[in-house]
């Protein structure tokens, strides 16, 4: 019994030792100031053996490709540090699913990609550096190197981190489908974006049944179409968003106390978006809402003349090899647009912070990982990357940024047309939308009315509500 007692005593000293000097249970450890601690050739720590770090990450087969040609690069510049990129393919559930049993098993990652509902959740329960802690630990930088409105704000002051990338929407065009038709292309210049009228009529024109009738004939065959004018997605509660947003609503209420889609506004956007479908025929009908098709593939096959999406599909449409613009969303009473993109973290229980933050910042700055930027994946975070020397080296002259990105996209972030999204803005969001958009399917299929699902909607959904996150506020804050 001594013996036992005596190997109870040393365990516990060292437990107690591990919780004065570890960083593993997360709440003591700290960030040295700028690279010490780093050896010369790039962050190995003061024992000069090499850290490994664990990065995780979802998107498409090209997004994979290019972000693990940005690991290589940073691995090569960075000797001290080696990076393993795990790529999960499904974003949402499937990921999440997969981060928690890690997670459970002490085998999470280093830094990664996160599903945004799990995050704020995770969050508030310690797992993850607050980001405006490293920063301020960092004398190299500052959280005035970033775009406004793109931290994830979990309590006042307190951030689980910034947006990955920045992913304003727009009409993505075929050009052939344009000229084809003798339509004249998408406006560039936001003062003239088109009204929803205009939008729609332009969008009749660019729509053609396997006879060639557009839907303003009246031989045209609504059963049997080749290519519609556009592809909007109304299963997506973000560009739903933008729509309220452009016809002054919100999903909240300015005290954010209840929701906001019984005004007319609201139901006007839900009305008109509707009626591309089954009025007008200009849009596809959503069949399966687990099984949208590809819009970018649809566009290079004309299959539909224009796209409304985020610029993150740039990557994809210019490996595409087929002529596309880039073009102002259509608006109902101002042009407005969005900051939206999943969110980038660092587990608080990682060995090695410092690296890990490097490798952040890495991600952060095209200056280490042109090709994510200048392929088309990503936007910076860092407003200096929009300056006309910076914006050069990533933004144009290469088949993922047309003339026309500057103007639409880029420009966006900048001239006062562009509200952070629901997932940056609405506490509880993701149950919101949950419980929303299946309401809300039963309008795109044409099963029910606007003012049916409306109150449904309120009936599932408006208890739910829980207002705005810390420091974000209603819609209205953000227009100039």
């Amino acid at each position: 019994m001594k013996g036992k007692k005596w190997v109870a005593a040393l365990l516990a000293i060292c437990l107690l030792m591990g919780a004065a000097f570890g960083c593993s249970n997360g709440e003591t450890a700290s960030v040295p100031s700028g690279s010490e601690g780093s050896s010369e050739e790039g962050g190995s720590g003061e024992t000069g053996e090499t850290v490994h770090l664990l990065y995780t990450y979802w998107g498409s087969s090209f997004e994979k490709e290019a972000q693990a040609q940005a690991i290589e690069a940073f691995n090569e510049a960075n000797p001290g540090i080696e990076v393993e990129a795990l790529h999960i393919p499904s974003s949402g559930s499937e990921y999440t699913a997969k981060l928690t049993a890690m997670t459970a098993s002490g085998t999470n990652p280093d830094i990664g990609y996160m599903d945004v509902s799990t995050a704020f959740v995770w969050a508030q329960e310690g797992q993850f550096w607050d980001i405006f802690e490293l920063i301020d630990q960092d004398p190299d930088w500052s959280a005035d190197r970033y775009v406004d409105d793109i931290f994830y704000m979990y309590d006042e002051g307190k951030s689980f981190g910034t947006t990955s990338s920045i992913n304003p929407r727009a009409i993505f065009y075929n050009t052939e489908c344009f000229t084809e038709a003798g339509v004249e292309l998408p406006p560039t210049d936001l003062e003239d974006s088109w009204t929803w009228d205009e939008f729609v009529e332009v969008a009749k024109q660019l729509t053609f049944d396997a006879n060639g009738n557009t839907p303003d004939s009246p031989d045209f065959d609504p059963t049997n179409i080749t290519q519609y004018g556009v592809y909007l997605n109304p299963d997506d509660l973000i560009v739903l968003g933008i729509l309220w947003d452009s016809n002054g609503t919100d999903l909240l209420t300015e005290d954010g106390s209840e929701l906001a889609l019984s005004s007319p506004e609201a139901k006007e956007v839900l009305q008109e978006v509707h009626d591309l479908i089954y009025v007008h025929h200009v849009c596809p009908i959503p069949n399966d809402f687990s099984q949208m098709p590809d819009g970018t593939t649809w566009l290079a096959n004309k299959q539909c003349a224009m796209f409304i999406s985020g610029q993150w599909i740039l990557l994809d449409l210019a490996k595409l090899g087929f002529d596309y613009g880039i073009g102002q969303l259509p608006m109902f009473d101002e042009p407005r647009n969005v900051k939206d993109a999943g969110v980038r973290v660092i587990f608080k229980n990682t060995e090695h912070p410092e690296e890990a933050w490097e490798l952040y910042k890495y991600l952060a700055n095209p200056e280490g990982a042109m090709a994510l930027y200048a392929d088309g994946l990503w936007m910076p975070t860092l407003r200096e990357w929009y300056d006309d020397e910076h914006f050069a080296q990533w933004g144009e002259n290469n088949a993922a940024h047309p003339e026309s990105y500057k103007p639409v996209i880029a420009d966006s972030l900048f001239n006062g047309s562009a509200t952070p999204s629901y997932t940056l803005r609405i506490a509880n969001y993701a149950e919101l939308n949950n419980t929303i958009r299946p309401v809300l399917q039963q309008l795109w299929l044409d099963s029910a009315s606007v003012d049916d699902v409306v109150d449904q909607v309120y009936s599932q959904a408006g208890s739910l509500v829980q207002g705005y996150n810390p420091d974000n506020y209603h819609a209205s804050h953000y227009r100039e």
